[in-house]
């Protein structure tokens, strides 16, 4: 028996069911039409770190101890990056690992150092050294002679056509790359996941909406989810006749209304203290109009030599069109701050020697904000309300917001910044998507939670209950 897990950051069906409308991805209708699929309802946050991790453990971010792509350390003053060692609990590949079988991961975010396993893991980004993310060590060889990356060099926000292009040339590399380690090792389970759909939903997600027009953009995002349903299609092809095939994203994309700085209302709150110089030195960037200074460089063929220099000065991120001023260590005032939020889509808010009634009336606060007369949040809860394990690293305060609107985890020059202005046109929502096909599966749409693939995919390897029904959350799908 053998599972093969592809992996699809930031898909769901109101997006997907419009490709197969356009005729893009027959592969996939063929597979739904025989498949249990329906919508995968995400962890909170729903974000690819954690997400992705939520998936492979059936285990909570308070579980994993990793709830974005960086966690709040008031004892010690500082935000912490987070990656594949900040994690607790494990992965299916371990508990595969235990019955002596063999796994092959290969991009999925949050591996990043590749850890040892038995098999093969290839890390996801964001993954700085590729030296650090192979293991065994000796596929670094292969890696390199073919040029492997996860992420394009183009600039997102300002050279579209030729980003869509090099996001191209990644996915085609890693498909041939998985077909490769898939007929030449042996292997039980098998992963391959595609990142840059969530990019690419974020930045174009205003071309998704007429994709058949002849615009260069529209072009390229044709070819773009055409050929990455070439690649299922043949993957699929490689096991269907003998194992189950798992289509998955971490979360689903939505238009976004409106990106909100609940930082900013921190701030005026007196809940979220900044260093002063430091502050007044940061707030100069927001002043640059940035993505407009970008594409006149681009015109007149000076993008190219400007970001470099930027980059040998340090400074690059700063000009970078999407950035809002970022919290940092060293811009927080850690001794007069009592709350701050570290999270995009979802307000995380941490909160530090805050009494009982200021948490109170902060949540009071957050289910009063609207915008353009509508409330932002459908729901704010304490944290004990929706996490297993609440400890000191915790957020206190976990807001989610309506559908459509995005959380900013810096600061701006507003408090409300209207899609129209901003370089993402999509936001994540709760509902991603899933597909469990295989020849002995009988048609059945239904719901599931991202917690519950780990459980369905080890019953489906023999792995005995016993062995992890304890340490997951999750439920295994009836197939």
């Amino acid at each position: 028996m053998k599972v093969l897990v592809i992996g699809l950051d930031g898909v769901s069906w109101n997006i997907l069911d419009e490709l197969i409308k356009e005729g893009l991805m027959p592969n996939l209708e063929n597979l739904r039409k025989n498949s249990i699929w329906g919508d995968l309802g995400s962890c909170i946050p729903p974000v690819t770190f954690p997400a992705w991790k939520c998936y492979s453990t059936s285990r909570d971010p308070s579980q994993l101890e990793v709830y974005w792509w960086m966690n709040v350390d008031f004892i010690n003053k500082r935000f912490v990056v987070n990656n594949s060692l900040s994690f607790k609990g494990k992965d299916i590949w371990d508990y595969l690992s235990e019955k002596g079988m063999k796994s092959i991961v290969i991009n999925m975010p949050g591996t990043y150092p590749a850890k040892k396993i038995n098999g093969i893991m290839i890390a996801g980004p964001p993954n700085p050294s590729l030296e650090k993310s192979v293991y065994p060590r000796h596929l670094l060889i292969k890696l390199k002679l073919t040029s492997y990356r996860t992420m394009p060099q183009a600039k997102w926000s300002l050279e579209g056509v030729e980003v869509i292009r090099e996001c191209r040339e990644i996915h085609h590399k890693l498909f041939k790359l998985a077909l490769s380690l898939m007929r030449q090792y042996r292997w039980n389970f098998f992963q391959i996941t595609f990142v840059l759909t969530d990019p690419i939903l974020h930045h174009f997600w205003e071309y998704h909406k007429n994709l058949s027009t002849d615009n260069e953009i529209a072009i390229e995002l044709r070819k773009f989810w055409s050929e990455l349903d070439q690649y299922i299609g043949q993957l699929v092809n490689e096991v269907s006749k003998e194992g189950y095939v798992f289509i998955l994203s971490d979360h689903g994309m939505v238009e976004m209304k409106c990106k909100v700085y609940i930082n900013n209302i921190l701030m005026q709150e007196g809940y979220l203290k900044l260093k002063k110089s430091k502050y007044l030195i940061s707030k100069l960037h927001l002043y640059i109009p940035k993505k407009t200074v970008g594409q006149i460089l681009a015109k007149m063929h000076l993008l190219d030599p400007v970001t470099k220099i930027l980059q040998k000065v340090g400074t690059l991120e700063k000009f970078n069109p999407a950035r809002d001023l970022e919290l940092s260590n060293e811009l927080v005032d850690w001794e007069r701050t009592k709350a701050l939020n570290l999270s995009d889509v979802v307000a995380l808010i941490y909160t530090h020697n805050v009494r009982d009634k200021e948490i109170e009336d902060l949540i009071l606060l957050l289910n009063s904000l609207k915008y353009n007369g509508e409330r932002i949040f459908d729901r704010v809860y304490h944290s004990y309300e929706i996490y297993e394990e609440v400890k000191e690293g915790t957020p206190r305060i976990i807001a989610v917001p309506r559908e459509g609107y995005e959380i900013a985890p810096g600061l701006a020059r507003k408090t409300f910044k209207d899609s129209k202005h901003d370089v993402w046109k999509a936001t994540h929502r709760m509902n991603g998507m899933f597909i469990i096909y295989s020849e002995q599966v009988s048609s059945k749409k239904m719901h599931a939670s991202i917690y519950d693939i780990a459980p369905t995919i080890l019953s489906l390897l023999s792995v005995p209950e016993e062995k992890f029904v304890n340490e997951m959350k999750g439920r295994m799908i009836a197939i």
